[in-house]
């Protein structure tokens, strides 16, 4: 999939880091293989050695200006023709609010 550059916020040799395309929640990225791998266990070990590294810098960086109340960090690899793929997806005090407000979720209070 091509990422159009102003949505590109870091690239390393194995990876690129990204808005998220179809998400209005300010903050949302992906974190994306340039290699056409469905599975970590098909990575090259290269881009296996970076991926750590890369997604703590992202919580770092995410955490320090975002302030978010909960940052998930998830695969979820249902998406066939994406390679391998994380969502960072920032969860705001605002975000909860409206979580609490809408009818359908107060059965799980």
């Amino acid at each position: 999939m091509k990422i159009d550059p102003a949505f590109i916020l870091h690239e390393t040799e194995h990876w690129q880091l990204n808005h998220h395309l179809a998400s209005r929640l300010p903050g949302y990225l992906m974190l994306g293989a340039k290699t056409p791998a469905h599975s970590l266990a098909h990575m090259p070990p290269a881009a296996l050695a970076e991926l750590g590294g890369l997604m703590a810098m992202t919580q770092r960086v995410m955490e320090a200006h975002l302030h978010p109340k909960w940052l998930y960090i998830s695969r979820y690899g249902h998406m066939p023709g994406l390679p391998l793929h994380f969502h960072f997806i920032p969860v705001y005090d605002w975000v909860e609010q409206l979580f609490w407000r809408d009818e359908r979720y107060r059965v799980l209070q």
